[in-house]
């Protein structure tokens, strides 16, 4: 029988790329590990309902403070005030009650935000510890907006970490500058590179859609001069747009997954209409399957989220990303795609349709034997520092 591990991760996002990150870090662990999903940043829904009477018995005094505080003092109160972190740490204590390892997962988890993930980082520190389970993080990225209370509680946890495998040297160095680790603080490949797409069609001319156009929520990117950022956003899309069609070839619009960016490419999709006069096609995928079946027939990609951009780039598109935060450059740097990454600050450019198109003419797409490499590196750096490390016998790696 195996053991098992608790992978806690942002599994019940609607992000579809938190989900790819949780599949492929779970088809690493699989050949090892009977693997258990744990939700990070929200609880499932069966566990909500057990809560309700308490939600109920409380909300007349949510309502009283929420109209006048900001929406992280708001988030502190519901965490250690009314209940919020030991409901949290119920559900995990039950989740990770069988396992001999628990490990954070991927994507940027380390970070300040409303959410509180350094609170949640403590919490899963504080049940490991206490049920005297192994802790790792995986593939993890730290964001650049840390405080000195954030860096406070995720420092025993880092501390105490069997491993800590990040997906970018800027995480690195962050970790390095901050905390007083007692294992070295290694750098591999963003896990979504260590997927494959069954679905996608191997000959690049026979791919239905020339671009795919990913959008993504401006709530995320917006700059500190907003009007400006989104007036170039929208100029340059209307013009990239134009460019393609105007080229004889087809646009499309997507998302990956989240309602937010959904409301955005719908907006996004009216503006391109009115200004140019162009009824683009759009697509919001289901679940994960769904993106990257369209994926798979997509010649071109412009991405916006970093996770549509790698999934782009495991199903065969030629592609580029935005680079709306430091993460993005890091992590194409780390696998030697830093030319596919296109700073955000060009929206007020009003070259940056003709710039984008340009890079795409020079770049082309990965060729299987390119993505098969990636992947088995991801694999193997990732299953000889968290496998080899804890001395299990390493099982054959062909997949």
């Amino acid at each position: 029988m195996k053991p098992k591990v608790a992978i806690v991760c942002e599994c019940l996002s609607a992000n579809l790329g938190d989900q790819a990150i949780a599949r492929s870090l779970s088809n690493i662990m699989s050949s090892y590990y009977d693997v258990k999903l744990v939700s990070f940043g929200r609880l499932p829904v069966k566990h909500l309902q057990k809560d309700d009477q308490v939600a109920a018995d409380r909300l007349s005094v949510k309502r009283r403070i929420g109209r006048l505080l900001p929406n992280t003092i708001k988030s502190r109160i519901k965490w250690y005030v009314l209940g919020g972190r030991r409901v949290y740490e119920s559900y995990f204590g039950n989740a990770i009650n069988d396992c001999e390892l628990v490990i954070v997962g991927g994507g940027q988890l380390i970070k300040n935000n409303v959410a509180l993930f350094s609170d949640r980082i403590n919490s899963v520190w504080r049940i490991t510890r206490r049920n005297r389970v192994s802790l790792s993080f995986v593939g993890v990225g730290v964001d650049r907006s840390m405080k000195p209370l954030n860096w406070r509680l995720v420092q025993r946890a880092l501390q105490q970490s069997e491993q800590i495998l990040v997906r970018d040297d800027s995480s690195r160095h962050r970790i390095e500058a901050n905390v007083k680790i007692a294992v070295p603080c290694s750098v591999v490949p963003d896990l979504v590179f260590g997927l494959a797409n069954p679905h996608a069609e191997p000959k690049f001319d026979q791919r239905r859609y020339s671009y795919g156009l990913n959008i993504m929520s401006l709530r995320i990117m917006l700059s500190d001069d907003a009007s400006e950022f989104v007036s170039g956003m929208e100029s340059s899309y209307c013009d990239l747009a134009a460019q393609i069609i105007a080229a004889d070839m087809n646009c499309i619009l997507f998302t990956s997954g989240s309602a937010e960016d959904l409301q955005e490419m719908q907006r996004m999709h009216g503006v391109i209409k009115d200004r140019v006069g162009l009824d683009l096609e759009v697509f919001h995928p289901g679940d994960l399957d769904d993106l990257m079946s369209f994926l798979g027939i997509v010649k071109n990609v412009v991405a916006s989220r970093l996770h549509a951009g790698i999934l782009s780039f495991v199903s065969g598109c030629n592609l580029v990303c935005m680079n709306w935060d430091d993460k993005v450059a890091g992590v194409w740097a780390v696998v030697g795609q830093a030319d596919r990454v296109i700073e955000v600050s060009g929206f007020s450019d009003t070259i940056w349709a003709k710039a984008i198109l340009s890079k795409l003419n020079v770049l082309k797409a990965p060729s299987q034997t390119e993505l098969k490499d990636l992947a088995d590196t991801v694999w193997n750096e990732v299953t000889l520092q968290i496998i080899g490390s804890r001395a299990l016998q390493l099982p054959d790696q062909s997949r």
